[in-house]
């Protein structure tokens, strides 16, 4: 056996180094990938932690007693940061519109139309309570139950299987900066999450009339009217 490695030395060199060589390489790429690993653990429990450490915006609307009649004609929203706290002050906008449907058969259309002064006083910002937007709209309610009943009179009076629908949508935009400093936008309708790409559908297909822009002047015949003489393009 000595004579023997003796006689094949060079050749037995070779194949030791050979080896060693590719153990070499094995091990570094080992290394290499336990490396990318712990690289890959350590983004993905920062980004866990960030999202953990994110806000979380709870929307709430009620109706408040008016003084004169004890009726329900005022409606509030308030959004509350229930999450983790922001870097800067939210900055919340609150967008409402009035929503008309009509049925016709097996025909559907759908109109939406952007009332400014639905709410006419509202407050932006940490109000205490982890309150970040409260907005009231003083007989709001009360003129979008009068349209609501008269979309329901209208219904079936003039032609058979006709009839009208009312809901009112808000839309809601929250701009925040979190604790690591990085900028973030939130889209609702009502009270759901929806992407930048809705919102911004449904702002730009909503029907500006100045016959229903105020909630003061909105009337169910204007509304009726228009979704009457819609087509679709």
């Amino acid at each position: 056996m000595i004579q023997y490695l003796t006689d094949n030395k060079d050749w037995l060199t070779l194949v030791v180094s050979i080896v060693v060589g590719f153990c070499t390489v094995v091990a570094t790429g080992v290394n290499a990938y336990l490396v990318y690993r712990q690289n890959e653990i350590y983004r993905e429990q920062k980004s866990l932690q960030e999202k953990q450490n994110q806000p979380v915006f709870s929307i709430s609307t009620h109706l408040e007693q008016d003084l004169d009649d004890g009726k329900y004609g005022t409606e509030i929203v308030t959004i509350h940061n229930v999450g983790h706290t922001t870097s800067q002050p939210c900055k919340v906008k609150v967008k409402a519109f009035i929503k008309i449907t009509k049925a016709e058969g097996a025909e559907r259309d759908s109109l939406y139309f952007p009332i400014e002064d639905y709410f006419n006083v509202a407050s932006n910002g940490d109000t205490g309570d982890n309150e970040v937007f409260y907005a009231k709209g003083s007989g709001s309610n009360r003129k979008y139950s009068e349209i609501y009943y008269a979309a329901i009179e209208a219904s079936n009076a003039v032609k058979p299987n006709c009839y009208y629908f009312i809901d009112k949508v808000l839309l809601t935009k929250v701009e925040y900066s979190d604790i690591y400093q990085k900028e973030h936008i939130l889209y609702y309708r009502d009270k759901e999450t929806i992407s930048q790409e809705t919102y911004e559908d449904l702002c730009s297909h909503a029907v500006d009339d100045y016959r229903i822009s105020s909630i003061m002047t909105i009337s169910f015949p204007a509304i009726k009217e228009i979704i009457d003489n819609f087509k679709k393009n």
